[in-house]
C-alpha cells in the first residue's frame, strides 16, 4: 500500500473545492506533511491571527477533523526552507489547508487487516496515520479498513469508491488498498 494522505477532489455540493482554502499555522509539536488530516492542536498565542493546527495522530473523541494540507510555505531562514516538501517540527510554520466538512477528499485505504467492501459504503471510517516521506513530503495517512462500519460514528463519511480507472474494492488482506472518496463527519 503507497499512501498518500487526503487529496480534495470536490464538493458534496458540486462547488469548487479551491474556495474552501485556509492559510493555517502548523504548530511546532509535530512533523506535518502534503495530505495530513489536522485537528485544532498546540498552544494558541495572542498574536495568532488564523487558527493554530496539528496532525491528527488519531480522530478519537474530541480531535475533530478540520481538513487536509495541501501546501506548506518556505519560511526562507535558509536555502533549505525553499526545498524541504514538509513541515519540520520544532518551529512554527505556514500552510494552506482545505477546509470542512463539505470537501471531498480521495484516500487509500491500509487493507491490513480486511478490505473495505462495499457494504459499508454510506458509512463511516476512522483514519490511521503513518510516516510521511522526507523526501518527496508526501503523507503516510491512510483510511483504517478495519474500522469501516455502516455507521457514522467514525471521523470520516465513507462516500464511495473513487472512479478512477483501474481502482476496484480490494480482495486481499494486505493488499494495495482501494482510494475511496470521504469527507469530515461533522458529529464524530
Amino acid at each position: 500500500m503507497t499512501a498518500f494522505g487526503f487529496a480534495p477532489i470536490g464538493t458534496t455540493d458540486g462547488a469548487d473545492y479551491h474556495g474552501k482554502m485556509r492559510d493555517v499555522i502548523l504548530d511546532d509539536g509535530a512533523n506535518a506533511f502534503v495530505g495530513d488530516m489536522l485537528i485544532l492542536g498546540g498552544t494558541a498565542l495572542a498574536a495568532d491571527t488564523v487558527p493554530r493546527l496539528t496532525p491528527a495522530a488519531s480522530a478519537a473523541a474530541g480531535n475533530t477533523l478540520k481538513g487536509a494540507l495541501v501546501s506548506i510555505y518556505p519560511d526562507f531562514t535558509d536555502e533549505g526552507s525553499l526545498v524541504t516538501n514538509y513541515h519540520v517540527s520544532g518551529a512554527d510554520g505556514v500552510g494552506k489547508v482545505c477546509w470542512g466538512e463539505d470537501v471531498i477528499f480521495a484516500a487509500r485505504e491500509d487493507a491490513l487487516v480486511g478490505p473495505i467492501d462495499g457494504t459499508v459504503i454510506g458509512g463511516s471510517v476512522d483514519l490511521i496515520t503513518g510516516t510521511g516521506s522526507v523526501i518527496t513530503g508526501i503523507s503516510g495517512m491512510a483510511l483504517d479498513s478495519s474500522s469501516a462500519a455502516l455507521d457514522k460514528v467514525q471521523a470520516l463519511n465513507l462516500l464511495q469508491l473513487d472512479l478512477q480507472q483501474g481502482n476496484v474494492f480490494e480482495a486481499t488482506v494486505g493488499g494495495t488498498g482501494a482510494i475511496f472518496n470521504v469527507s469530515i463527519n461533522p458529529v464524530a
